[in-house]
């Protein structure tokens, strides 16, 4: 599956489905480059990541992971370089409640500040909202995280609140925002 076309501001980008390139061993390695890079995954704020030396089976756990039933995950295609620069997703998935968690990593430096998350996430948020029926999708980014930060409030999300020393990065602690956006929100934009 592929998901482009939100707007002219996100024609650049092309989500493909984790489904996609589940045999391609060449980009699996890329993308255990990105997750073994502590400059890429110290912002996302998750301890499992935080591991420099995860393994190709650590990848095809992701995979098996973003290709549930209750997960959606996408690698980011940036048209104009025509390559994978990131990946994004729609996890926890809960179709009765009708809401998901939402999560963005640019994984190839170069292409960091490109707006490239910004535009993911309309396309996500396109996707969940009038293909899967939800009614809200939630995230979160450490406090730390400004352009994170700016990507959720520039896609519409609201803050809901912050929980304070939610981990340890190199023993300093941070704190993580959480964000959501409810359809009808979206709707208005």
């Amino acid at each position: 599956m592929r998901l482009s076309g939100y707007n002219d501001f996100t024609s650049e980008i092309e989500l493909v489905s984790y489904d996609e390139e589940m045999n391609n061993q060449q980009f699996k390695r890329v993308y255990l480059s990105w997750l073994n890079n502590l400059d890429v995954v110290k912002s996302i704020g998750s301890e499992v990541l935080m591991n420099p030396n995860k393994t190709l089976d650590f990848i095809d756990e992701s995979f098996k992971r973003f290709t549930d039933p209750n997960a959606k995950g996408f690698f980011i295609k940036y048209l104009p370089a025509d390559r994978y620069v990131g990946t994004v997703k729609l996890d926890k998935i809960d179709i009765g409640n009708r809401r998901a968690e939402v999560g963005v990593m640019i994984g190839e430096q170069d292409f960091w500040g490109k707006k490239i998350a910004q535009k993911s996430y309309l396309i996500l948020q396109k996707y969940a909202f009038e293909t899967l029926g939800l009614g809200s999708l939630w995230g979160g980014c450490l406090q730390s995280n400004t352009a994170s930060l700016q990507v959720f409030k520039k896609t519409g999300f609201k803050c809901d609140g912050i929980i304070r020393e939610y981990i340890y990065i190199y023993s300093v602690p941070h704190n993580l925002c959480m964000f959501s956006i409810l359809k009808r929100e979206w709707q208005n934009d």
